[in-house]
């Protein structure tokens, strides 16, 4: 797992038939002292209602796979 700050949405007028629910986030991974790491991830969120600014945990490999 990955910590991460929420730094915008992604807009989509088209998804996939699975995941059209799911909102896409831009979200900066950070280093144990929440300083930047460098680089942009996008990140479905389903349950959790994150917004800009907030810092989120990212599964990575196979329970990512398995969340959606």
């Amino acid at each position: 797992m990955k910590i991460a700050r929420v730094i915008g949405n992604v807009w989509s007028t088209k998804k996939k038939e699975g995941i059209h629910a799911l909102r896409l986030l831009l979200v900066e991974p950070l280093k144990k002292d929440l300083t930047p790491e460098g680089g942009v991830i996008v990140a479905a969120d389903d349950e959790v209602g994150a917004g800009g600014g907030e810092i989120v945990l990212l599964p990575q490999g196979s329970p990512a796979m398995t969340a959606v």
